[in-house]
């Protein structure tokens, strides 16, 4: 059975607390249990996201993942959604917008990945610089890049550092998925279709939406074209050639 696989557990917050509570055979440990910490073990170690790369039991450990690489085989079709600023407000719009498509939001806000429903049709995440800095398998099915400035400095140890973290998922991902990203971004390398936003006016333009008929503002502008481009690339038709494996796998 998937929850009786063993695993270790670094840090003992919301994340860590809720794969506790399904993974049985678990064990589970933060600074105060180092002395007790198997530093040659190799059982899969997931890391909560608040616990950063400097840390000495996850310099020390071997098997290091995201609870995003450990769900990844059962996950749904996903949508993650990152950025500096904007990504609570942008989740929840998405959510909004596709709950009639069985959808549900998680991640690093509301619901943890391993108290998420495997039967909902979609995953709209939330996702952290943390968490994407310890995955090393999982990838989005589509993916949103808000603009990124320069934050949590002391955990990624550089502004580049923080950078790269939120850009991972376009290494991994593959042909037929879809990322929109900020056209300072346009040049990264990857396999999935790209989508690029000089700004909200850019977007809207891409979108054919007339923007003087939304009633939102900057900063909530963006998050809201954001939000309708996901409904669009899945359900209007927009960029279909691009998506048609995206569609292949939703239905």
């Amino acid at each position: 059975m998937f929850y009786e696989k063993r695993i270790r557990i670094l840090g003992k917050g919301k994340t860590a607390l809720a794969l506790k509570e399904k993974f049985i055979n678990s064990s589970w440990y933060d600074d105060s249990d180092f002395d007790k910490y198997d530093l040659n073990s190799d059982d899969l170690t997931v890391v909560s996201p608040g616990i950063p790369p400097y840390n000495n039991m996850v310099k020390s450990s071997k098997n290091i993942c995201s609870d995003y690489d450990l769900f990844f085989e059962k996950m749904p079709f996903s949508i993650w959604i990152t950025g500096t600023n904007g990504k609570t407000t942008t989740t929840q719009m998405t959510q909004h917008l596709l709950e009639k498509y069985k959808s549900q939001y998680g991640g690093n806000i509301g619901v943890p990945l391993s108290d998420m429903n495997l039967d909902s049709k979609i995953w709209i995440l939330e996702t952290s610089s943390f968490t994407l800095h310890y995955t090393n398998i999982a990838y989005p099915d589509l993916f949103i890049l808000l603009p990124i400035s320069e934050d949590h400095i002391t955990w990624h140890g550089n502004f580049e550092e923080y950078k790269q973290a939120k850009l991972k998922p376009l290494s991994m991902m593959k042909d037929g998925q879809v990322v929109i990203i900020p056209e300072e971004f346009k040049d990264v390398q990857t396999s999935a279709y790209k989508i690029t936003y000089k700004n909200s006016s850019d977007l809207a333009q891409k979108l054919q939406i007339d923007i003087s008929k939304l009633k939102f503002k900057e900063p909530f502008l963006l998050d809201a074209l954001l939000a309708m481009t996901t409904q669009k690339i899945l359900f209007d038709n927009v960029f279909l050639c691009a998506v048609l494996a995206v569609f292949n796998r939703l239905f």
